[in-house]
């Protein structure tokens, strides 16, 4: 298994070298504030400290429902979805109304492409989730599944719909609609969602990283650039870095060398992004089809069916795409504008 950054946070912070985090007298509100903070960031060290934090909670009660319901989210961000599900499960079957575990299961089902265990987590949302959530996960379905039109409808109804949502609820619906114009080739609607998440998420940094990449799509490498000043480098930002800079005729060495030792030492999860670096990059498709087979065998998103088509392509051996072609033949997935 690769050394991730996030296990070596894990480990650091068990042998009580991690950098100081304020204390609090609710340690499960500072191992959520962690979560957030990783969420934010997209840096997989806030994990690792919340998961040091989780795992003596979890000694001691290893059956609290809302432990290993943070340890489900621990676990899906670092790819760990078998792990993740068995929390999820575990949840659910304790308590079936629980919505943030319906809502995050169903979400981790359609990134595995397993839409109908996903329908039936979304049709089983309470309704404690809240209209903004359910319409969400219905409308995030329909756009794997070849009804991204439809889906960017429902949800865009149910955000107007939602005035009183939390900035961070309707930033997240917002990044979700972005995605689905983008697919569709609709970009105009695709630059008006990204403005509106990320000024309602005060420049998150995974907002920022999709918007830049948009902006790289479109032919906008010094927008994208502009973008993320200030991001933290996690590999996307430092792809879309470098490879911005390569498209306006420079190098730039330092993101180069970073994502070289991150993948090279196996501290990265991102096997999507690692695909994109081989064959964007390193200009290596075959090694890039490689990584984007195995990314394939683990996630199925529209992203990652594109990835797969254009490492084939690139590699001359588009017979190696067909279990993606027909994976979209079957689902009708559009991924048309995005990478």
């Amino acid at each position: 298994m690769a050394f991730s950054l996030r296990r070596l946070a894990l480990a650091i912070a068990l042998l009580g070298s991690a950098p100081a985090l304020a204390e609090s007298p609710a340690p499960r509100a500072e191992i959520r504030n962690l979560i957030d903070q990783g969420r934010a960031t997209g840096d997989e060290r806030f994990y690792g400290y919340a998961e040091a934090k989780l795992s003596p909670l979890l000694a001691i009660t290893p059956e609290d429902p809302s432990l290993r319901m943070l340890r489900a989210v621990i676990a899906q961000a670092g790819h760990d979805f078998d792990a993740a599900l068995n929390d999820l499960d575990f949840v659910i079957d304790r308590s079936p109304r629980a919505a943030q575990a319906r809502l995050t299961r169903a979400f981790l089902h359609m990134t595995r492409g397993a839409y109908d265990l996903a329908f039936t987590d979304c049709a089983a949302m309470p309704p404690s989730a809240g209209r903004l959530s359910r319409s969400a996960c219905h409308a995030w379905l329909l756009g794997l599944t070849g009804d991204a039109a439809k889906g960017y409808a429902l949800l865009d109804v149910a955000l107007a719909a939602q005035p009183d949502a939390s900035a961070g609820s309707r930033a997240w619906a917002s990044s979700l609609l972005a995605d689905m114009a983008w697919r569709l080739g609709d970009y105009d609607k695709a630059r008006l969602q990204f403005e509106r998440a990320l000024a309602l998420s005060a420049g998150s940094n995974r907002v920022a990283s999709a918007y830049a990449q948009f902006k790289l799509e479109r032919g906008e490498p010094q927008a994208a650039l502009d973008l993320l000043v200030g991001a933290h480098p996690t590999d996307a930002v430092l792809l879309t870095r470098a490879r911005a800079a390569r498209a306006l005729g420079r190098e730039d060495e330092e993101s180069l060398a970073i994502l070289h030792d991150r993948f090279t030492a196996g501290a990265s999860i991102h096997l999507r992004e690692h695909a994109i670096f081989a064959l964007h990059l390193l200009e290596d498709p075959a090694k890039a089809l490689d990584l984007a087979e195995a990314n394939w065998a683990t996630q199925r998103e529209p992203a990652d069916l594109r990835l797969l088509v254009e490492a084939a392509e690139a590699a001359g051996t588009p017979r190696r795409a067909s279990v993606a072609r027909a994976w979209q033949d079957t689902h009708g997935t559009e991924f048309g504008g995005r990478s």
